[in-house]
This record gives structure tokens, C-alpha cells and sequence, in this order.
């Protein structure tokens, strides 16, 4: 069956396409033509688009003029085999020249479709069937809504069904659910074999959403919604300059809606129900968690500000949500106070309606002040800097004994505990060890107290990255589909820390790897695999991974621990080619290693 996407070829940006050089001896062209469609209807169906190919040579119809008079604009006399002026001038007469008669080639094939000659204002969603929307929209609410929720299914379908569902906003959601598809699904769903699917309709959706921002009409829910689905895209897709300017446009969208500001006090508007109202809190955490993690991961400042964020947390669990239940809002917010956070971590503990989300918007608001405070450190470490250090290690020592012991154990409670909830609390868990790590990763000398402080700061990272490879005994294979796909930054960052630690002098155990580490590492690494299946960053971070590999011969002490750690002052850095990548060479010098450790280390670290 031929597909909707055969045949046509466009590119979102507005250059002008390139047209041959009347210099040269034009190909033979496929040309298609519009049949059954008045020539202003840009509409395309995914049915009778069979391509009869019935070709033939077409004769060279001679230029009336030389190639000389041509090019130097002189009038021809158009004598064979040369014109006066040429003779004239010793010149080279030539009429090689093929003019093209206007229209398609005889013999070319048609395409009983439309031609796409601008883009449609309801663009490809409109090629899709009842069917293919229908399979698309499943995937996304079973893998993405877990993740990011926004949507209340029954409301979502109606909309869809009676057309109200901008088709920026449903391009933007297959671009991310189509991943989701097998390829041999996709191809038996939507004719197409085509492995780049949902980049066709992340670029579409971006150019529909440019060209409905040019119009300056007021920001909707749907628009921050679509921005924050193009997003999260972009940056599963390639982590670069693109996304992390994205994620600020982003925040301004959302600011612009007042998301941040539904429960400050101001008068509700009596067109709202909870439903909607809930709706709206659960966009806000969205663009909230995205501006956390990508501006985590590139180093930068975060959008939000959290002191000024008058949005309460959801009390609704996604599941209840995604159908259409609420729970009046218990307007419980996201506490601010870094230095006793155990208080609300012992009340969001204790609700059992928002299947833990809070607890884990609660871990990433650590993770957030934990970057925020590095940062500062490495630009201008002052004495209060470094206390507010030793406070949030403090306080997060205290949430671990604030907190039920079952907490902390990555075990199913299956008494109480749904999958959901496990796979949540999990995830929470390896933020908090994620922020753990954060807190003890070792400072530039300059900050640091002491090389012996800082190589037992460097061993507690190991044993914090032994226990979030433990987690992963405990991991269900399904989680992987519907976890954050920042989870495997994570994943990314600790197996960095350990291969770095097994290129150190201490990482070693009777002259080879300590074996805990190599296990620790094989776990990380086929979990990092599973989410690659799904997630393209997830691929990158694998290669990142690779690379590093290469590099295990070395024999690190700690100031070499210390030159490679500075390069993760920006875990990911937006403007380089290769983000995650780590530049090993500038140490090579430094370091002295054998050819015998060469081999055994390299054959150890093989196992990974």
C-alpha cells in the first residue's frame, strides 16, 4: 500500500527550493498531478495514491540561440555550425543547449494525490485515518501521559472528535507517541516503512505553530501544551543549542498564561471547573519539571524562579485525572525550604491521592537547588556558599531518617503500593541519590578543604552510585517505556562516575576492576540500552558511554579525578557537537600506564 508521506517532499524552512541550472542538461521528471481535488484544496488522503511509471526519452528541442550570444546577451544570426559573431571573434559556436517545454515530461508519472505546494493549516493530521489517529493517541497516553501528564482522555476525544484539537498540538503529540510504534507497526498502520516518521510531524507541528504565532493571537492552554510536547522532542532527540533555547520559550509561554499563578488568590473565573483547574496545575509542573532537567543538565540558570510560583501541587493521581476524576484541591505547594525540606517530604508521604508525584517533584526541587548551588560555586565560591553546602547535606541526611524505612527500600511494598506508585517512588529515589551525589561530588581545590576530604567526599559518589545501580534489581522491564526519559541522564551520569573510579588507582582491587563495580556498570548499561529503544538521547548517552570506554587503560590519581570532574560542571553541554562527550586528552600526559594494563583493563571493562 502506498503511504501518504510518498511522493511528497517538503521542507519546513521558507527558502525558495532549488531550481536546475538552465546550464545544464535537465533529468527526466516524475511529475504529480492533483486528481478528484480542485487546485486550492491542499487536502491528502492516504488511499488511491498508486504510481503508474510509464516513461520516455523526450527529444532535445535546440536553443534558438548559441551559447556565446547567449551568455554575452549579443543577438545571434543562428547560422550551423557557426553564427557570425562567434566567427567573427574566434569564439566556440555551440547550440548544446535543451530548452524544456513548460509542463510535465510526456510519459511522466502521475500521482493521484496532491501535490503539496504550500502547507496545509490542518497539515498531516488530516492524512491520517480514524484508525491511525486512534493508535497514535493510545501510544501517547500509555508511555507519555505517565511521564508528562496534561490531557483528560474522555475531554481529549471529544475535542478530537468534534474537531477542536489544533493540529500543531496533534502533530506535536505523535512526533512523540509514534516512537513508541515498532517500524513494522507503523508500516502496516500508515503504509509508510519510513523510520523518521515522528521528526515529519515535529517539523510540521513547528511550522504550524510558527505560523500561528505570526498571527499574535493570545497564548492558549493548547499552545503551552504544544510547546512543551516539541520540547521534550527536541531534546530526547538531540540535546543541543535548539532545545535548550526551546525550553525558555517554553517558560515564557506558560508565564504569559498565568500557569504559575492559579492559586495565588485571585479571583477564580466561574467558567473553570476543578477538572480544568486541575488540568492547568498539571501543565504547570510539566513545564516545570522541563525547565528543571534540561537547565540541570546544561548548567544554566532555570527559567522559574520557585519563590514565585503560587500554583499548588496536584491532588489528583494521574491516572484519575487522565479520566476525567478530580479531587478538590488540597492546595498543599512544592515547600521552598532547602534547609528542613523533611516536613513536607513527611506530608507528601502521607497522601496517597497523588500516587507519589509530589514526593518526586519535591526531589527534583533538591536537584534544582543542588545545581544552582555548584554553579555558584565554581563561579565565585564564597565562605556562605559553602555552608549553605553543608546545610543541604544536613538536611538530606534528615529526610532519611524522617522518612518510613520502607521508603528507601527499592523493593514493591505490595500491600499498598501499585506498580505506578513503585515505579514513581523508584524514580523519586534515584533523583535523591542523583542530588546526593550533586552535593558530594568533589569542588576544584579552591573550594575544597583538603584533598583528604575530597577523595572520601569522591568515595561517597561510589557508594551513592552502587546504590542507584541496586535500584535496578528491582526495575521492571515495562518501566522503561513509561518512566521520565530523564531518568537516563541519570543512568548516563553514574556510569560515568564509576568508569571514571575504574580508571583511578583507587577503583582497583589486586591490580584489576573491583568486581562490584564491573556489575554495577553491566546493570547501568543494559538499563541505559532499554531506554534507547525508545528515547534517542538515551542512544547518545549510550555512545558518550562508548567513547569513555576507550579510555580505560588509564591510571587516574585524584587531580586527574578532579581535571575530568570540572567537565561536569556541565553535565551536557548544549553548544558542543557531541553533548556528554569527555575530553580525555587533555590528561594523557599526565598519566602513566603500562602496556599490560592496557590489556587487562580494556578485556575487564570489555564485560560492560
Amino acid at each position: 500500500m502506498a503511504s501518504f508521506l510518498d511522493g511528497f517532499s517538503w521542507d519546513p524552512s521558507p527558502d525558495f527550493p532549488d531550481f536546475p541550472d538552465p546550464l545544464e542538461t535537465p533529468e527526466i521528471t516524475i511529475a504529480t498531478t492533483p486528481t478528484n481535488q480542485t487546485p486550492t484544496d491542499h487536502s491528502c488522503t492516504s488511499h488511491g495514491m498508486e504510481i503508474s511509471e510509464t516513461r520516455s526519452l523526450i527529444a532535445p528541442v535546440k536553443f534558438q540561440v548559441c551559447t556565446s550570444c547567449r551568455r554575452k546577451k549579443r543577438k545571434c544570426s543562428q547560422e550551423r555550425p557557426s553564427c557570425l559573431l562567434c566567427r567573427e571573434n574566434g569564439w566556440t559556436c555551440e547550440y548544446r543547449h535543451l530548452k524544456k517545454k513548460p509542463g510535465p515530461a510526456k510519459g511522466s508519472a502521475r500521482l493521484r494525490a496532491p501535490v503539496l505546494q504550500e502547507l496545509p493549516k490542518n497539515g498531516l493530521a488530516i492524512a491520517l485515518t480514524a484508525g491511525a489517529k486512534r493508535e497514535l493517541t493510545n501510544l501517547f497516553f500509555t508511555y507519555v501521559q505517565p511521564a508528562y501528564p496534561m490531557f483528560c482522555r474522555h475531554t481529549f476525544d471529544q475535542d478530537l472528535e468534534d474537531g477542536k484539537v489544533p493540529d500543531r498540538l496533534l502533530n506535536a503529540m505523535f512526533a512523540v507517541s509514534s516512537r513508541f510504534s515498532p517500524p513494522s507497526e507503523i508500516s502496516i498502520l500508515l503504509g509508510s516503512s519510513s523510520t523518521t516518521l515522528w521528526d515529519s510531524f515535529a517539523r510540521l507541528a513547528e511550522h504550524q505553530k510558527s505560523y500561528h504565532e505570526n498571527q499574535n493571537e493570545p497564548i492558549s492552554l493548547n499552545d503551552v501544551k504544544t510547546e512543551a510536547l516539541l520540547t521534550l522532542y527536541e531534546y530526547t532527540n538531540f540535546p543541543g543549542r535548539k532545545a535548550w533555547m526551546m525550553v525558555g520559550n517554553l517558560v515564557r509561554a506558560a508565564l504569559a498564561m498565568g500557569l504559575h499563578l492559579i492559586d495565588s488568590g485571585r479571583e477564580r473565573d466561574p467558567s473553570f471547573s476543578d477538572l480544568q483547574l486541575e488540568e492547568c496545575r498539571f501543565v504547570w509542573w510539566t513545564v516545570w519539571k522541563l525547565d528543571s532537567a534540561i537547565n540541570t543538565l546544561a548548567g544554566s540558570p532555570f527559567g522559574i524562579d520557585s519563590h514565585c510560583i503560587g500554583t499548588a501541587l496536584v491532588s489528583t493521581s494521574i491516572a484519575d485525572f487522565t479520566a476525567g476524576i478530580v479531587i478538590e484541591s488540597s492546595k498543599q505547594y512544592l515547600s521552598m525550604d532547602s534547609e528542613r525540606p523533611w516536613k513536607s517530604a513527611q506530608q507528601l508521604v502521607m497522601s496517597a491521592n497523588d500516587d507519589g508525584l509530589g514526593m518526586y517533584l519535591l526531589a527534583v526541587s533538591h536537584l534544582r537547588d543542588g545545581s544552582r548551588l555548584r554553579q555558584r560555586l565554581y563561579i565565585n565560591p564564597t565562605p556562605q556558599l559553602v555552608n549553605q553546602l553543608t546545610i543541604l547535606r544536613n538536611a538530606l541526611s534528615c529526610m532519611r531518617l524522617s522518612l518510613p524505612v520502607w521508603y528507601f527500600e527499592p523493593e514493591r511494598q505490595s500491600s499498598f503500593e501499585t506498580p505506578y506508585k513503585h515505579r514513581t517512588r523508584l524514580e523519586t529515589l534515584l533523583i535523591f541519590y542523583a542530588f546526593q551525589i550533586e552535593l558530594f561530588l568533589p569542588l576544584p581545590n579552591a573550594v575544597s578543604s583538603s584533598t583528604e576530604d575530597g577523595l572520601a567526599n569522591w568515595k561517597k559518589c561510589i557508594s551513592t552510585s552502587e546504590d542507584i545501580a541496586a535500584i535496578f534489581h528491582h526495575w521492571k522491564p515495562v518501566y522503561f517505556a513509561e518512566a521520565d526519559p530523564f531518568i537516563s541522564t541519570i543512568i548516563w551520569f553514574t556510569i560515568s562516575i564509576l568508569m571514571i573510579h575504574t580508571m583511578s588507582i583507587y577503583g582497583h582491587y589486586d591490580e584489576a576492576p573491583d568486581v562490584r563495580f564491573i556489575n554495577a556498570l553491566q546493570l547501568l548499561s543494559l538499563a541505559l540500552e532499554n531506554f534507547a529503544k525508545h528515547w534517542h538521547i538515551s542512544r547518545l548517552l549510550l555512545d558518550s558511554v562508548k567513547n569513555l570506554k576507550i579510555w580505560a587503560w588509564l591510571r587516574l590519581d585524584f587531580s586527574d579525578i578532579q581535571c575530568i570532574l570540572m567537565q561536569l560542571r556541565v553535565p551536557m553541554d548544549p553548544l558542543k557537537q557531541e553533548p556528554g562527550s569527555f575530553d580525555m586528552c587533555q590528561i594523557v600526559g599526565r598519566v602513566n600506564s603500562g602496556v599490560e594494563g592496557i590489556d587487562r583493563c580494556t578485556i575487564d571493562l570489555g564485560m560492560i
